[in-house]
């Protein structure tokens, strides 16, 4: 199985750990074959901190972050990747809906896409709203998500979840530790932090 590159240093001091590392066919276009090497992390520190606020009641991720390199099969000749850079971006994004649904949210809706510009090259980023239901709570909990797909010497794709509302709101937490209390804006400048350092890191 191939590393894809990660900013492990970040990772590790945020409270990430390593959830799954999976190498599989991510789709398939018309005459191609789109396998990925892919790691997801879990920030384990965060679901820590709310399962001890919740007495144990409440032991699930709520936050995470992946990196996955693309391959093709067969190789893609000379200009052949930007030829099919359409597409890919397409089933990229369309396969991160269909497992953020097989992973039981719920209300997902594709909000906006933008350009942004990394180190690496430019990116396609698509923001996502859903809802986790939480079964056996009285109230779900809202997500945003994105998922982040370059094409460049490295085409990669970065998918990322977390919370829309502190944590401490959604579950009524009293005095609970800053990880519990932070905003979608904290968040949110936390991921565009990982995916800056991801653009720049080595495999």
């Amino acid at each position: 199985m191939s590393t894809p590159p990660v900013p492990e240093a970040q990772l590790t001091d945020g409270g990430w750990e390593l959830a799954e590392a999976t190498d599989e066919t991510i789709f398939e276009l018309s005459k191609v074959r789109v396998t990925g090497s892919t790691w997801r992390y879990e920030d384990a520190a965060t679901r820590e901190r709310l399962r001890a606020a919740t007495g144990g009641d409440i032991d699930r991720m709520v936050r995470f972050f992946a990196v996955t390199t693309l391959a093709f099969e067969p190789e893609l000749p000379s200009g052949g990747l930007s030829a099919i850079g359409p597409m890919i971006r397409s089933k990229a994004v369309e396969t991160f809906e269909r497992r953020l649904r097989g992973r039981g949210l719920e209300a997902i809706r594709r909000r906006r896409t933008d350009r942004y510009e990394l180190e690496s090259g430019t990116a396609d980023l698509t923001t996502i709203g859903a809802v986790d239901p939480m079964d056996g709570h009285e109230r779900g909990l809202s997500l945003e998500c994105w998922i982040a797909v370059w094409i460049a010497d490295r085409p990669r794709v970065v998918t990322a979840g977390y919370p829309a509302e502190p944590l401490s709101a959604v579950f009524e937490l009293s005095g609970a530790s800053d990880k519990l209390a932070r905003s979608r804006t904290r968040y949110r400048e936390e991921f565009f932090k990982l995916l800056e350092a991801t653009a720049t890191a080595t495999e």
